[in-house]
């Protein structure tokens, strides 16, 4: 397969770091995302954490973010450039 696909699931051995499979699937694969797709994904997750209510907040950053609220500090990183 085509493995110079910018992909952030690709390993430096040219697997998959996201699926089973033994190398990159290249165009195909629908878990395809370059790095500036994942940053605005996570600029939008983190955008929607932020409208929810504190306790809810705390409960998803306990849950998958070692209780850190992950979602703030992004905001001040893009305030400052």
């Amino acid at each position: 397969m085509n493995t110079t696909v910018d992909c952030i699931g690709t390993s430096t051995r040219e697997a998959c770091k996201m699926l089973l499979v033994p190398k990159c699937l290249g165009v195909n694969c629908p878990f395809r995302k370059t790095n500036a797709q994942a940053a605005h994904a996570r600029r939008k997750t983190f955008a929607r954490l932020r409208t929810l209510s504190p306790a809810v907040q705390v409960a998803i950053a306990d849950k998958y973010y070692g209780s850190k609220l992950m979602w703030h500090k992004e905001r001040c990183d893009e305030d400052d450039g």
